[in-house]
Order: structure tokens, then sequence, then C-alpha cells
């Protein structure tokens, strides 16, 4: 079950960016986009916002020179149904070692070279939200048949239950028939 807050946290784009000015200045031109952001200081912070909840991650691949694995780590913590996207802004080029381990480590990586458009960056991330929001919707669907899967074991349990009760006094009613010989449907000659 999400909560509004949880809900809040799920809908946000986590930013990393070398310097936290390039941050603040990615978020302000996000949210002319109506994008919720969180700009994060350090690869620590990220990993936990990580797993406190988020839509995507934008990141510069100079933010993760120093590695990857916190973020790494956290992503691996998360359920099964979950594939978080991460948007990578790159050098041009785009094939540093940061790159490709970024793209060996963290899963679903999206590669964005620098130069990059506004409209480009704001494109992606809308993109990346949106197949977060279905995941969302998957995970919503998979508690929905979790619940009517419990629910109905409750009440195969309690009718077995329900069952069983009656039936135990009618079983040892037979059996005293059966031994007073008097049971209608048992023929002397069977004893």
């Amino acid at each position: 079950m999400t909560t509004a807050a949880s809900a809040g946290l799920e809908a946000r784009l986590l930013i990393l960016a070398p310097i936290g000015k390039d941050g603040s200045l990615t978020a302000a031109k996000l949210a002319t986009a109506n994008l919720p952001c969180f700009v994060c200081p350090d690869l620590a912070t990220l990993a936990t916002e990580v797993a406190k909840g988020a839509a995507g991650v934008l990141v510069a691949e100079e933010a993760l020179a120093a590695g990857t694995e916190a973020l790494a780590a956290s992503l691996n913590d998360q359920p099964a149904w979950s594939d978080l996207p991460i948007l990578v802004i790159t050098r041009p080029g785009a094939d540093s070692s940061t790159v490709a381990l970024a793209l060996e480590t963290l899963g679903n990586v999206i590669l964005l070279e620098r130069p990059i458009r506004v409209s480009a960056l704001i494109s992606a991330a809308r993109t990346a939200l949106r197949a977060r929001a279905r995941q969302y919707e998957s995970r919503a669907q998979l508690q929905s048949l979790e619940d009517a899967d419990r629910r109905k074991d409750e009440f195969l349990a309690t009718l077995a239950h329900e069952l069983r009760n009656p039936l135990a006094p009618i079983r040892n009613s037979v059996e005293l028939l059966k031994l007073a010989k008097i049971c209608p449907w048992q023929s002397s000659s069977a004893i």
C-alpha cells in the first residue's frame, strides 16, 4: 500500500551533477516542464534517496567517476518488478570506462550525449518517468493479486474449519450407531 508521502517520493527525478549549481540549474529547467526533481549532493545521498523511492535518476558521467557501488547496491535491493531508469549525461563519444561501468552495473541506463538540448532532456525524462509509472501500475496489480490470493486462502481456511466442526459430531454419532448395531443402512450380516 502506498501512502501519499511515498507516492510523492516515487514521482520525483533524482539529479546528481558534479557541481551543485549544475544540479539546481537542471532541476529548474525540468521544473518548467512540471517534472518534480530532487538534487542529490553526492552518490551516497543518491543511493539513499533511490531506496526511499524515485521515478528516475539523472546523473552526469563525471559524478559516477568515484564508482557506482553504492548506487548499484541500492538498485539491487529493489523489488523484482522495479527497473529504475537512469539517464546518464555523457561527454561526446560516450565510450569512457565510467560509462561502460554504468552500463554494466546499473541496469536500465539511457545515455544522453552532450551537448543536449533542453527539449531533448525533458523528452527523455518524461519518457523515463512514464515507463516508471507503468512499473508502479504493475506493482499495484501485483499487490492486488496478492491481496486477493490471501483473502481466498483465508476464506478457504475458514470454510474448512466451519465444515469440520459440524461434521465431527455427525461422524461420532455414526460410529456410536455402528457400535450399537442399530444402523439401518448397515446389514446385520456384515457385522
